[in-house]
């Protein structure tokens, strides 16, 4: 029996041997995996906030000159508004001058 007993000791100190070698690769294979995806997540992180960065400029000056366009638009609709007020003023004043000298 004790040589059965040390064949089947034998046995499993070579599969214990075995799974730890296998548990290692994994182990291994894991980190590199882990290690490899963490760097592509930063990598596009990086790429994104980029993009949003452009973006955010390319819009806030977008929205800067149609604000620019936007004023300089009812200045000039206010100003046309001002000339349109005071011809009608100095109309219904003439109006009243004639009126009043019949």
């Amino acid at each position: 029996m004790s040589k059965e007993n040390n064949e089947v000791l034998q046995a499993i100190l070579e599969l214990s041997e075995q799974i730890n070698a296998v548990d290692d690769k994994l182990t291994k294979k894991i980190t590199a995996t882990e290690e490899r995806l963490t760097e592509k997540i930063n990598t596009t992180e990086e790429k994104l906030t980029k993009k949003i960065e452009a973006t955010e400029e390319r819009l806030t000056r977008k929205i800067e000159t149609t604000d620019k366009k936007l004023t300089e638009k009812i200045e000039t609709v206010d100003a046309k508004l001002s000339v349109l007020s005071e011809s009608l003023l100095e109309t219904q004043a003439e109006v009243k001058i004639l009126k009043g000298a019949k």
